[in-house]
């Protein structure tokens, strides 16, 4: 293939060579205020080629490095999305409140060393509902979206399914 294009420029530039030994003619060119230029016609007909030639050719060199450089960010953007599948995110841990311990009873009319916590209810999580987007429908009329009512949350008062006989539930010594 490399011999292709050789042979393809060797044809090319002959026939320039030849082009301009044939055409080896001084042409006048009349300019403002009466000036007149005496140009070669292959030089001529350079210039006039280089005034066509070389702003598409620039033209198209800062496209390509356009390109390229949007090319480079957008492989250098998969990678990093690449990497971040491939690595595991952290687990969610749902954060827990520390639940008191029980002490021991004291006996009647033992005053207890320690003062007795109150036990402390473990973090629930609520969901919450979230509305579905307002799609239109057929006739193109919005249907308005439905708000979810969320759910009450447990209360932190000791409701009527907790035993009497918990006593730390409740705050007190029994």
């Amino acid at each position: 293939m490399q011999f292709l294009k050789i042979l393809f420029w060797c044809l090319l530039a002959f026939v320039a060579a030849l082009f301009t030994y044939s055409n080896w003619n001084s042409i006048e060119i009349h300019l403002w205020s009466g000036l007149i230029a005496a140009v070669n016609l292959p030089l001529l007909l350079l210039v006039t080629f280089l005034i066509g030639f070389l702003p598409t050719y620039l033209y198209m060199g800062a496209r390509r490095w356009r390109l390229r450089q949007r090319l480079t960010t957008c492989e250098r953007t998969l990678a990093d999305l690449r990497i971040a599948a491939v690595t595991p995110s952290p687990a969610l841990v749902e954060p827990t409140l520390p639940v008191a311990t029980p002490l021991p009873i004291a006996a009647a009319g033992e005053v207890p060393a320690e003062t007795v916590p109150v036990s402390v209810v473990p973090a629930t999580v609520v969901p919450v509902a979230v509305a579905p987007a307002e799609t239109p429908p057929v006739d193109g009329a919005p249907v308005p979206a439905v708000p979810a009512e969320p759910e009450a949350a447990p209360s932190a008062t000791p409701s009527a399914a907790t035993a009497p006989d918990e006593p730390l539930a409740q705050g007190r010594l029994v």
